[in-house]
C-alpha cells in the first residue's frame, strides 16, 4: 500500500499523518482515521484511503528527507 510505504519512509506516525493531511487539507483527519485506512482490508474498522488523502500527504513530505538520511 502506498500510503504506508510514505509513512514508513518518512518514520511518520499515523497521529503525525492525520496532523500533516489536516494541515495541507483543512479538513479534521484524526489519527483514529488513519489507522483505518492502514487497517487490514478484511477488518470492519478499516475504510478506502481517499485519494485527497494520499495527495496530501506525499505534499506534506516532498521537501522533507526520508528517515534516515539527515542532511
Amino acid at each position: 500500500m502506498e500510503f504506508r510505504a510514505v509513512l514508513d519512509q518518512y518514520g511518520i506516525t499515523q497521529a503525525q499523518a492525520a496532523d500533516l493531511i489536516a494541515n495541507e487539507t483543512g479538513q479534521m483527519v484524526s489519527a483514529r482515521k488513519v489507522r483505518s485506512w492502514l487497517a487490514d482490508p478484511e477488518t470492519p474498522s478499516s475504510r478506502n484511503l481517499p485519494n485527497w488523502a494520499l495527495t496530501a500527504l506525499k505534499r506534506a513530505t516532498q521537501n522533507s528527507p526520508p528517515a534516515g538520511h539527515h542532511n
